[in-house]
């Protein structure tokens, strides 16, 4: 949807095969069964004209997820220095059924109300669910020496390699939220035609920023306009900051030269945008 109740372009669906009673689980994609559907007319509350305000009050509002049932909260080895942690929702006989992995957006973490919202719908039809924490998101800035990024597809991909050849699991589909939709994206792109391919049934993202450049410029427009999206730009030097205070850098000069940057950057930032 648009926000503006403009009817948006025919979308084109491939359909996933479930195999006997199972929901959650796809015995193959048919790749010539192509379904083609316009979507519904779009109309917002009159209050909620505009992707700005949807934002926002889908941000504000309180949700509840009284059907999601509590993680597993497991560590995933994805390089020699770096653990991601995931939250597992796993049905009866999970080796059965599709896992779907969901990645978050910028400055989110697993626990992100859109990530618990997408668990609870894929839980509620039958799949397995791993809310997947990026590097230093989610409070595992200790796990890590390095911030993680939008090229950052070595990570989902280590995880659900571990899954499949350490846990037999067989069948996984990637989802990811704006930024994370962009990785999921990227990563399905990155493994087509490899023996990775074979176990990923889908990939889904949900508004992802696709030209990454764009996006930063209207980022840019907006605070030059007083909307108070400065806040995405002062927290990078924030989580820069807070690593170098983690457990893996305990030297008092680091620390101190960590928040040194931290208040060159904040104020470079706030000069630019002619903040107090």
């Amino acid at each position: 949807a648009n926000g503006h109740g403009d009817t948006a372009p025919e979308v084109v669906k491939r359909q996933c095969i479930p195999e006997g009673d199972a929901p959650g689980r796809c015995r193959k994609i048919a790749g010539d069964a192509r379904v083609t559907t316009p979507r519904d007319l779009f109309t917002p509350h009159p209050l909620l004209t505009g992707g700005h305000r949807m934002t926002l009050y889908a941000w504000a509002v309180p949700r509840r997820f009284s059907t999601l049932p509590p993680p597993q909260a497991r560590y995933f080895q994805v390089s020699p220095d770096t653990q991601v942690l995931g939250h597992c929702h796993w049905q009866g006989e999970p080796r059965r059924r599709v896992t779907v992995l969901l990645l978050h957006g910028l400055e989110g973490s697993s626990n992100s109300h859109y990530m618990r919202g997408m668990a609870e719908k894929a839980w509620r039809r039958g799949f397995n669910v791993v809310r997947l924490n990026q590097r230093n998101c989610g409070g595992t800035e200790h796990l890590t020496p390095g911030l993680y990024h939008s090229g950052l597809t070595a990570d989902p991909l280590a995880v659900l390699r571990l899954l499949r050849d350490g846990d037999g699991f067989e069948r996984f589909a990637v989802c990811g939220y704006s930024l994370g939709g962009n990785i999921a994206l990227k990563l399905g792109g990155e493994i087509a035609g490899t023996i990775d391919a074979e176990s990923v049934v889908a990939v889904a993202a949900v508004s992802p920023p696709i030209e990454l450049g764009h996006c930063v410029d209207a980022l840019e427009r907006l605070c030059e306009q007083g909307v108070g999206y400065v806040g995405f730009a002062l927290a990078w030097p924030g989580r820069f900051a807070l690593m170098f205070r983690t457990e893996l850098f305990k030297d008092a000069a680091l620390a101190d030269s960590a928040q040194t940057a931290y208040g060159v950057l904040e104020d470079g930032i706030r000069g630019l945008y002619g903040l107090p």
